[in-house]
């Protein structure tokens, strides 16, 4: 497990080390280097974090918790490996929601978190080569969520209903049984068929099985 070290002198805030990044915890969504992902962002601390590495021109680094659940995570709730990403836009829109748009560099692992700052921030060492989103991975990851979309509005209402819970909610097939009022054998029946619905397209259209996967699973961060 990574080490805490504190960085806090008399309450002031000491300007980040060099080899450290600003860690930006999401719930359920995934970055994966040179794919752009945007984000929604609600907590204080996320959107310190996020206005942060704006205002300094710095990376974020995006981390999975390792419990959707905690609203405040600390390093313990966190996984090691993460993604740094270069921001490309930040928004605040209308109803006061918070949204940052980002784009995967290079893979990292953490090395230990910093304490003193209003935001999570850790030491990290790089891991593999940097890659960007070029012109034409952007095109291929554009027709990929255009053929999630299409994929998803095949299955019929409650088939669809259940995959989402399961696949974006995260929801176990106990808890779908109880927002649903059904049982659990209907939702494995449900998650059976909806499968077997996404193959056959799948194989329909040659697409790349786990690529649509991955966009079905994370089509809707929240952090």
């Amino acid at each position: 497990m990574a080490d805490v070290v504190d960085q806090t002198q008399a309450g002031k805030t000491e300007p980040l080390p060099k080899d450290s990044i600003i860690i930006l915890p999401v719930r359920q969504a995934v970055l994966f280097p040179g794919t752009v992902l945007p984000l929604a962002i609600g907590r204080p601390s996320s959107i310190a974090a996020a206005q942060e590495a704006v205002r300094a021109e710095r990376p974020l680094g995006v981390i999975l918790q390792t419990d959707p659940a905690v609203d405040d995570p600390k390093p313990t709730h966190l996984h090691q490996v993460g993604t740094s990403a270069q921001v490309l836009r930040y928004v605040t829109a209308a109803d006061g929601t918070h949204h940052v748009i980002c784009q995967g560099v290079r893979r990292f692992r953490v090395k230990d978190f910093i304490h003193g700052y209003p935001y999570l921030v850790a030491r990290v060492e790089e891991i593999g080569i940097s890659e960007v989103m070029t012109a034409e991975i952007e095109a291929r990851v554009r027709l990929l969520k255009e053929r999630t979309r299409e994929a998803l509005q095949l299955l019929p209402p409650k088939c669809r209903e259940v995959f989402v819970l399961s696949r974006v909610n995260k929801l176990t097939y106990q808890q779908i049984a109880e927002t649903l009022q059904i049982s659990v054998k209907t939702v494995e029946n449900q998650m059976g068929k909806a499968l077997k619905i996404l193959r056959g397209f799948i194989r329909g259209k040659q697409l790349p099985a786990m690529a649509v996967l991955l966009l079905m699973t994370f089509m809707f961060p929240w952090t």
